[in-house]
């Protein structure tokens, strides 16, 4: 339907090919990559206006299931959850285990990086050594495929932020005890 807008629709046509081709997008994808080899993605990313999450999942394989969005390995993907800096978090499924998770993908944009994906496969294996109760497990990695991902289990809940947004400011002892939770996790970390 969208191919055959755009072949009779020419202002869509035309905002589109602006849009590829317009070269402010081109230069934030250099400095992007230009920073990423440097080890400076952070302090770029953080005033700029890009947005990793803006591509298509079009890295999924097809799935039979028509509650997914595709497969990535042995995972039905389910549901988009968010994104960061460095790429999205979606919800799958694990048929096997029958089990939910949560499937962290790398960007794009960083996944063409060699020292981004080294990177990545050093720290999925640091933290799935952390064996804690206030640090989330690390149950399968993935950095070899097209867009590395890790998996974690998947909790059915709100974050930090959507409960102060609610709620407005904690209690002084809601702050202790996420804070003792916290540092005991950065403990064992």
């Amino acid at each position: 339907q969208l191919a055959s807008h755009l072949s009779e629709c020419s202002d869509c046509r035309g905002k589109l090919e602006k849009l590829a081709g317009d070269r402010s997008n081109w230069q934030r994808v250099s400095n992007v990559l230009r920073d990423e080899t440097n080890g400076d993605e952070d302090d770029f990313l953080e005033g700029s206006e890009h947005r990793p999450g803006d591509f298509i999942v079009d890295f999924l394989k097809p799935s039979d299931n028509a509650e997914s969005l595709g497969r990535l390995g042995n995972i039905e993907i389910r549901a988009f959850i968010g994104q960061g800096a460095h790429g999205i978090v979606l919800k799958g499924f694990q048929e096997e285990l029958d089990r939910l998770v949560a499937v962290k993908v790398m960007a794009p944009h960083l996944a063409s990086v060699a020292t981004a994906r080294k990177r990545f496969a050093r720290e999925a294996r640091a933290a799935a050594a952390i064996v804690h109760p206030n640090v989330m497990p690390i149950l399968q990695v993935d950095s070899n495929g097209q867009l590395p991902f890790l998996v974690m289990p998947y909790m059915d809940c709100e974050t930090l932020q959507q409960r102060l947004d609610r709620e407005g400011a904690l209690q002084l002892l809601d702050v202790l005890r996420i804070a003792v939770q916290v540092a005991r996790g950065l403990s064992a970390a």
